[in-house]
């Protein structure tokens, strides 16, 4: 702490520290504020209030709180760092920057500025020097699974790292923070038979308004409670109206947030958890430690992250033959289970999006692409191909959704213009509220799906909104996303090879309207008609994995 208090302030000071770190929020902004009625200027005060504020979600009012503890003692780094993180979940991203150089460059030992600085970085698009940032926090602070964890997601963004690159980090992950803990045993396989239901157990902390609840929702509610009991473990402390629909759609729910790992891997165990399942990777608020402590006998890893956990304890991955072919299962640690009929995840259209808008192209007599993919999948490899396209197909527009104002606008406008194409051609959008979002869709012609990180639930999305997308496929299940789904659809000819294949495909599909137009008119049906919305079927695919794995377990003779 910064300030010299007198005694009876301090000790308020110090209880509202113990109660926000114990998650008694409102207890803590109350000390907070009644320090700050006898001191408006007590910039610790201010500060710990604006990370209350945070913890709720009130990020603006956050922020405002921590400017004004800077403005008092400009010199403390933590304020800095928290700032810039505060500002990186505000999408303001530049000032995020300048916070986070900040707070290094008063302590170059504080290690929270390096993690949140390379955040940012990968916020703006700037993944090699995220990586970079993430790489010196790693040797700073080698026993950090934050560190370790953001940077391997990134590596997922960075342009030619191999399979085997990859991999070996994640093992390196494994060798690093699982070894230590190998000696932990998990619970013996329990007798689950006609008297007792498998217990499943889904730990993440995206339970609210996030991909991931999206795709999961379906699965809670189409669940046999004949043959299975449904828990759900919830790790995060901002809980919205999304997490009350999935409460109400599993038997047991779990906030763990206050829980460290050993003690949320006692629970689960006492919980009496048969398989145990991972929605988040390397992925924010992970909490792959607990798996690395085997509380339940089956672990599985699916939905939320892009590739292999690297954990020995982690047994499976949920994936589909076409996104992982048989020469990928040497770059996860899991065994993988392919789905045959379905995909890896069922789609559920949100609530509100609207219907599928007639091909633009046909009142506006030229065509507009475009990609609503996040920028840190905008390397400069597909800067490159889609320029390309933009020569190709004279009078033609490219237009972006989740596009940061200031910095990272004008860097992808530059990029463009180096290419040959005039800044007008490119129409950036930040971040937009779900309506606006889908509205985009209605002036959009064709997708181009990113890579080597494809489209996801974006991709999905797309398609539902009636967009004809391009697909490159490449080797990881992460660059082969996007022409899974397409094959999926029977659209296997909109993916191509190689960046030459896609970019040929793109214009040739610009230069035919008539078939733009028929397969916009026909892409809802399709995708409807798809086991992409065949949710009772995924999850029954689902549990006949679960089953599977589990009577691999109690009846390995069997199965050798």
């Amino acid at each position: 702490m910064t300030s010299n208090r007198a005694p009876q302030a301090e000790q308020l000071l110090q209880q509202g520290i113990t109660d926000q770190q114990a998650g008694r929020l409102p207890q803590a902004e109350a000390a907070y504020r009644q320090l700050l009625s006898a001191n408006p200027r007590d910039p610790d005060a201010l500060h710990l209030l604006g990370l209350v504020a945070h913890q709720v979600g009130r990020n603006d009012v956050a922020a405002t709180l921590i400017a004004q503890a800077i403005a008092v003692r400009p010199d403390v780094a933590m304020y800095h760092a928290n700032l810039g993180h505060v500002c990186t979940v505000l999408k303001r991203l530049d000032e995020a920057v300048v916070a986070c150089e900040r707070g290094i460059a008063l302590d170059p030992a504080h290690a929270p500025a390096y993690l949140n600085l390379g955040n940012a970085l990968k916020e703006l698009g700037r993944i090699e020097e995220a990586i970079g940032w993430f790489e010196k926090l790693c040797v700073m602070q080698p026993r950090s699974v934050a560190a370790h964890s953001n940077l391997l997601y990134t590596l997922h963004y960075s342009q030619g790292r191999s399979q085997g690159e990859v991999f070996k980090r994640h093992r390196d992950f494994a060798d690093r923070f699982e070894a230590p803990l190998r000696q932990a045993v998990g619970p013996a396989a329990g007798a689950a038979g006609p008297g007792r239901r498998l217990r499943i157990g889904y730990l993440s902390p995206d339970l609210r308004e996030h991909p991931v609840a999206y795709y999961l929702e379906p699965v809670l509610e189409h669940h046999d409670r004949t043959g299975f009991e449904i828990t759900c473990y919830f790790d995060h402390l901002q809980a919205d109206a999304f997490t009350q629909r999935l409460k109400e759609r599993c038997e047991h729910w779990v906030p763990c947030t206050q829980l460290d790992d050993e003690a949320l891997a006692a629970r689960i165990r006492a919980d009496g958890i048969d398989i145990l399942v991972d929605l988040a990777g390397h992925t924010a608020g992970n909490r792959l430690l607990v798996f690395a402590r085997k509380p339940a006998p089956v672990q599985v890893t699916w939905l939320g992250y892009v590739g292999t956990t690297g954990l020995s304890a982690m047994d499976w991955r949920l994936t589909h033959p076409d996104a992982d072919p048989t020469g990928n299962d040497a770059f996860y640690s899991e065994a993988l289970h392919r789905f045959e009929r379905s995909l890896w995840w069922t789609y559920r259209p949100r609530d509100g999006m609207p219907g599928v808008a007639p091909c633009p192209a046909v009142a506006n007599r030229f065509v507009t692409f475009g990609s609503t993919n996040n920028i840190g999948k905008l390397n400069p490899a597909v800067i490159a191909a889609w320029a390309d396209i933009l020569r190709a197909v004279p009078d033609s527009r490219l237009l972006l959704a989740g596009i940061p104002p200031g910095s990272a606008t004008q860097s992808l406008l530059a990029a463009f213009d180096a290419r040959g194409i005039a800044p007008q051609r490119v129409i950036p959008h930040g971040k937009l509220d779900p309506e606006r979002f889908w509205a985009l869709h209605h002036d959009i012609d064709i997708a181009l799906d990113p890579f080597p990180y494809n489209g996801g639930a974006t991709a999905c999305d797309a398609l539902w909104l009636g967009l004809p997308m391009v697909a490159l496929e490449g080797e990881a299940f992460v660059s082969r996303m996007g022409a899974t789904l397409l094959r999926h659809l029977g659209l296997a000819e909109l993916v191509a090879p190689d960046a030459q294949g896609y970019t040929a495909l793109a214009v040739a599909l610009a230069r035919d309207i008539p078939r733009l137009a028929a397969l916009r008119a026909g892409m809802r049906d399709r995708v409807a008609a798809s086991a992409l919305r065949d949710e009772a079927g995924f999850t029954k695919e689902l549990e006949v994995a679960f089953q599977a794995m589990w009577q691999r377990l109690v009846q390995p003779a069997a199965h050798s």
